[in-house]
C-alpha cells in the first residue's frame, strides 16, 4: 500500500508533498482496499482561508491527503 512522506506546514495549513502520480496511486490504493478517505488541493487561496479561518484550516489539517496546486512547490 502507498504510503504517504512527511507533511509540510504552509501558514499552519499541512501539506503533503507527491507528485501527481503518487498522489493518484495512494488514492488507487485506498479505493482498492476500499477505505473512505478525503483528500484536499491546497490552493494558494485555501491556505490563505485557513490562515484566516481556524476552523477551516482544522477541516484541511484532517484530510488524509493535502495535495498542493503547485506542483514544483516542493519539487514535486
Amino acid at each position: 500500500m502507498a504510503t504517504l512522506g512527511a507533511s509540510r506546514h504552509i501558514l499552519g495549513t499541512r501539506v503533503d508533498p507527491t507528485s501527481y502520480n503518487e498522489a493518484a496511486d495512494i488514492i488507487a490504493d485506498w479505493a482498492a482496499h476500499n477505505l473512505s478517505k478525503y483528500v484536499c488541493v491546497a490552493t494558494v487561496s485555501q491556505v490563505m482561508e485557513g490562515y484566516d479561518e481556524p476552523a477551516f484550516q482544522a477541516v484541511m489539517n484532517e484530510a488524509d491527503l493535502v495535495r498542493q496546486m503547485v506542483c514544483h512547490l516542493f519539487g514535486a
